[in-house]
């Protein structure tokens, strides 16, 4: 993933917090598959908000499967420098700013904030489109291409009329707003959950402006998450281990939790804290042979933190590698059989990852074995790093099966 252009909003608006805005909801005009409203601070909903500039993100020129259109020469002005390059008055603090184009997009970079997209009840950004002379009947159109398949949109806007003024755009976990296409993603009716990542977790977006023709500039002030006002509670860690483990020097602090929230129905990561006034040293770890307390952390899209606390010894470092479990080097099989690749490997300290790769020719296009022997050759890695490796050699057949007649 090549970052163009990296820029951390929290070192603009260093405070992030979280609040509930009370202002009544006015004008809404609905137009095309989008909603539009006016002044931000007027139109708040009553819901529970991510309030900075562009939120707890980083923002990015561009970024591969994710921005359709991207942005050159990319800045962040503060509002002195925006008054001096022209930007047109009605922003508030930061403004984004690229070159004059048809097509200009940029992207928002979510990864590292934790918030679950099931959390999300609307996404609004605050945006402002130049006019041109050759501006059609149904573009300018602002857009947000759909994260892995950027020829599909999530959100289409048409701002035709709207060209020349700062207005607020609002996409909606209900629906409002959100495409037909979009709409396919939907989980737990949640119509935003195509902007989710594999553990239901807000990633990068892009929003862009697309235009019939011509250069103009495009100008976002602000990006703001709405999140559901019924989030309350933190999640549940959930660990059955022993209240006392063992961990070897140098490895990977990892213990079997994990991290679930059942109103937003997210696996949240697990973070690990040593107990305060512990030294740590080079790797992370406390000196071999220290005893003291390690802390499971986790926290909703709320900032709502659940712990779970177990004793920890650091002992010697582990060097023996994991146990890849197989029980056979040799596999017979018809040809065109879906092999099962659910391997798991035994180690001492407890998780160990496998990896596998086949030798090419083995599958065909549907993951099922081609005819002849093939390897496949697996590897198991501990949290202290000793790899462990095994071959499995595939024998697939052709299989002659019995002529059935029908003797009726």
């Amino acid at each position: 993933m090549k970052k163009n252009f990296v820029k951390r909003c929290f070192d603009l608006k260093r405070a992030v917090a979280f609040t509930v805005a009370v202002a009544l909801l006015a004008a809404v005009f609905a137009l095309k598959s989008g909603v539009f409203t006016g002044n931000a601070a007027e139109n708040a909903e009553k819901e529970a908000a991510l309030i900075s500039e562009f939120g707890e993100c980083e923002i990015l020129s561009s970024m591969r499967k994710v921005s359709a259109y991207g942005a050159k020469n990319m800045k962040i002005l503060s509002a002195e420098e925006a008054a001096k390059e022209g930007v047109p008055e009605g922003y508030e603090g930061y403004v984004l700013a690229a070159n004059r184009s048809s097509n200009v997009g940029y992207t928002f970079d979510f990864t590292d904030a934790g918030i679950a997209v099931n959390a999300l009840k609307s996404i609004s950004f605050r945006i402002f489109v130049e006019p041109t002379d050759d501006d059609a009947e149904s573009k300018p159109e602002i857009r947000i291409p759909l994260p892995g398949n950027t020829s599909v949109y999530l959100m289409r806007y048409e701002v035709t009329k709207r060209v020349g003024n700062w207005m607020t755009c609002t996409v909606y976990a209900s629906g409002i707003g959100v495409t037909d296409e979009g709409r396919d993603y939907r989980r737990n009716g949640n119509e935003l959950y195509g902007l989710a990542d594999e553990n239901g977790l807000l990633g990068a977006f892009e929003v862009a402006v697309r235009r019939h023709s011509g250069s103009g500039a495009f100008y976002i002030d602000s990006l703001k998450l709405n999140l559901r006002s019924d989030i309350g509670d933190a999640p549940e860690i959930i660990y059955d281990g022993p209240d006392s483990v063992s961990i070897p020097k140098g490895s990977r602090v990892e213990l079997d939790a994990k991290a679930y929230d059942e109103a937003e129905k997210t696996y949240f990561p697990v973070e690990y804290v040593w107990e305060d006034g512990v030294a740590l040293e080079e790797d992370g770890i406390p000196a071999e042979g220290t005893t003291c307390r390690l802390t499971m952390r986790a926290h909703d899209s709320r900032k709502n933190v659940a712990e779970k606390t177990v004793t920890v010894t650091v002992v010697a470092k582990d060097t023996v590698p994991p146990e890849i479990n197989v029980k056979t080097d040799n596999v017979y099989c018809p040809a065109g059989a879906v092999p099962s690749t659910d391997f798991t490997a035994t180690d001492e300290f407890g998780k160990a990852e496998v990896s596998f790769e086949w030798e090419d020719g083995a599958l065909d296009s549907f993951g099922r074995l081609n005819e002849g022997d093939f390897r496949l050759e697996l590897s198991a890695v501990d949290l202290s790093g000793n790899i462990s490796r095994k071959t499995v050699y595939f024998h697939a057949g052709k299989c002659d099966f019995p002529e059935i007649t029908n003797d009726n």
